[in-house]
């Protein structure tokens, strides 16, 4: 069943289309390319183009303006580059058609691989808030009824991106650990202490 621009309980700005994007095998934890991406070199992480400024459909990009709209007159955190990464890399289509079917699985499989595809795919940085925003975004879809009914509850898809955050917060913390015990070991080496050695003079 797809969505038109006339569905009365619905924003008339964007076409969707009920059925769920394609991820459907479960991707490696993405908090290993995330710890990589934030550990490369500035010049290596750097991008001549911002998420939102990829060219896309007009019902995109309506819609996606509707949903800032609607996230900053309800106090909702919501950035725009992340916004466009999560609606582009959910798209079922070059159209602008937007996938209802959200499951806790396809929130984990687009954290973990479908929004960086996409980035990749279009040389874009990966944006820094992308869950905070995903979280907002799926409340709006929630507040105006978009979600299939064979989607997950509300509850589930927002645990699925809270859970998909603390992995990542714990590995980030477990390879920042293993970079301070490298760093004091490496200070602990003989040859980090030739600094503070008396200097050797000549006997006459």
């Amino acid at each position: 069943m797809a969505w038109g621009a006339t569905r009365g309980r619905t924003p008339s700005c964007f076409s969707v289309q009920d059925r769920e994007f394609g991820f459907t095998v479960r991707p490696p934890r993405h908090d290993v390319l995330m710890m990589k991406r934030m550990f490369d070199p500035p010049t290596r992480r750097a991008s001549s183009h911002r998420a939102s400024a990829i060219r896309v459909g007009p019902d995109l990009l309506r819609h996606r303006a509707t949903v800032v709209r609607w996230a900053l007159a309800h106090g909702h955190p919501v950035d725009r580059d992340s916004l466009a990464v999560i609606i582009n890399s959910a798209s079922v289509s070059t159209q602008g058609q937007v996938g209802l079917h959200w499951t806790a699985r396809s929130v984990n499989a687009l954290l973990t691989q479908g929004c960086s595809n996409w980035c990749t795919a279009h040389g874009v940085h990966y944006p820094d808030n992308l869950s905070r925003t995903l979280t907002t975004y799926l409340r709006y879809l929630g507040a105006f009824r978009l979600l299939d009914a064979d989607s997950d509850p509300m509850i589930a898809l927002k645990r699925s991106v809270a859970e998909f955050d603390k992995e990542n917060r714990e590995q980030l913390n477990q390879q920042l650990t293993k970079e301070s015990t490298r760093g004091r070991a490496k200070s602990r080496h003989p040859t980090a202490q030739l600094q503070f050695l008396a200097p050797v003079l000549p006997l006459h």
